[in-house]
């Protein structure tokens, strides 16, 4: 019998009859029932509503994103270029700065071998000449301008400090100027100390707030030095000796004068408005039209001075000096000259309205034509003092002496008067108290002149019958 050959088992075959398996096991579905076939209308109600398409969001994430990433690239390279000119602008300065201490340097040099005459000129020229600021990281305009622009702008350059030190130091080391040309040299904000000026020419300088004090042993000398139209603004001349200085039209606003010699200065027209004269020794010096408004003199020596048409208006004259001084035509509005000495003093035709003059001595002042309505005599000395025609309205007499002084035509129709309080009591024409009448007649009894002179009616009438000798014209 034939045999009969083995079937092959292969990977085929299984995979066959694993699905047979499979498919006899698996139960049946039921069978969904067979749904009748929908209408037109219900599969239109059936269809799912059409939605409105939603509105695009803006995709900000993206925006910053790209901002960043523009950021992380473009920031170092500007940085970069930032420093670039930043190195650029230090450079310059550092150039320019180098090249102007060199300068000084030869000047220097050339001056202490003996030219310091010769060189002058040249050392004024220099402090004049600007130089770039110190320039910092932040000083971005600054920077932009010097080097992207190529300018460099007038608000952005200064007179380097350090250089004007060193300038000052030059001075101080020389002795003697010989009548060197200093004009227009700029010594702003420096320290002068010691230093002497002797005959130098500093017509037009600037020494704004520079510091001329005494120092050790000798204050700074300007003897004979030419300071016309210079700016002195907040200096500081404590004890400086400016014996015979030309300081014309020279600006001294706020300035320190603290006992310092001036004598025979010329400061005609000079501004020295709020000046420090303290103690100033002003003899014989020529400050016609100056501006002294609000300037403190206190105990100053203006004895012969020349204040011709000076405005002291609010000047403090306390205790001053001021024999034989010049003050025709000066304004001295609310003037404090408490304990002033004003002997021999002419001040014809000056304006004292409201003016202190407490305890003054002004024995032999000329005062004619003067206005000193308002004023406060109480206590002067004005013996023998000539103030024909006069304004003295209002005036407080309380214990002044007017031994001899001439009063021809004064006003003298409403005078201030309280002999035991500070609180004034007028007299005028409507005056009825005879205690106050008898005082100011006992006062002026011993006057020189009242002719002419303007009197509350009740003064006049007890004066004429007393002392008729008063009234009479005065002979030549």
């Amino acid at each position: 019998m034939a045999r009969v050959p083995k079937a092959r088992y292969t990977r085929k075959s299984k995979i066959h009859s694993v699905n047979m398996a499979r498919a006899v096991l698996r139960p049946k579905r039921k069978e969904r029932p067979a749904t009748p076939a929908a209408t037109d209308a219900e599969k239109a109600l059936q269809a799912p509503a059409v939605q409105p398409p939603a509105p695009a969001q803006k995709n900000r994430t993206g925006f910053f994103r790209g901002l960043l990433s523009c950021a992380k690239y473009a920031l170092p390279l500007i940085f970069s270029v930032y420093l670039a000119a930043f190195a650029v602008t230090w450079a310059q300065y550092e150039f320019a700065f180098n090249r102007q201490r060199q300068q000084l340097s030869i000047i220097g040099a050339m001056m202490a071998a003996g030219k310091a005459k010769d060189f002058a000129p040249l050392l004024a020229e220099l402090t004049n000449r600007k130089l770039p600021i110190r320039p910092t990281l932040w000083d971005w305009e600054y920077i932009a301008l010097t080097v992207f622009a190529n300018q460099e702008p007038e608000k952005f350059s200064y007179y380097s400090k350090a250089l004007m030190d060193d300038v000052a130091g030059l001075i101080r080391r020389i002795d003697d100027w010989g009548n060197a040309d200093l004009s227009r040299i700029v010594l702003s904000e420096v320290n002068l100390k010691e230093a002497k000026l002797n005959g130098g020419d500093l017509t037009e300088a600037n020494l704004t707030k520079a510091d001329l004090r005494e120092a050790y042993l000798v204050g700074a000398d300007l003897t004979g030095a030419d300071l016309t139209g210079a700016k002195l603004e907040w200096a500081d001349l404590t004890r400086a000796y400016l014996s015979g200085s030309y300081l014309t039209e020279a600006n001294l606003t706020g300035s320190y004068l603290t006992e310092a010699n001036l004598t025979g200065s010329y400061l005609t027209e000079a501004s020295l408005i709020g000046a420090k004269l303290t103690g100033a020794n002003l003899t014989k010096a020529n400050l016609r039209g100056a501006y002294l408004t609000k300037a403190n003199l206190t105990e100053a020596n203006l004895t012969e001075a020349n204040l011709t048409e000076a405005n002291l208006t609010e000047a403090n004259l306390t205790e001053a000096n001021l024999r034989k001084v010049n003050l025709e035509w000066a304004n001295l509005r609310k003037a404090d000259m408490t304990g002033a000495y004003m002997g021999l003093a002419d001040m014809t035709g000056v304006d004292m309205t409201g003016a202190h003059l407490r305890k003054g001595n002004l024995t032999g002042t000329q005062m004619r034509w003067a206005d000193l309505s308002g004023a406060d005599l109480s206590g002067a000395n004005l013996r023998e003092a000539n103030l024909y025609g006069a304004d003295m309205t209002g005036n407080d007499l309380r214990e002044a002496h007017l031994d001899g002084t001439v009063l021809s035509e004064a006003d003298l129709s409403k005078i201030a008067f309280s002999e035991h309080s500070t609180k004034y009591t007028f007299i005028d024409d409507t005056c009825t108290d005879n205690d106050l009448i008898d005082a100011i007649v006992e006062i002026l009894a011993k006057a020189k002149s009242l002719y002419k002179a303007k009197l509350p009616k009740p003064v006049r009438e007890q004066l004429e019958k007393s002392h008729p000798h008063l009234f009479e014209e005065p002979k030549e």
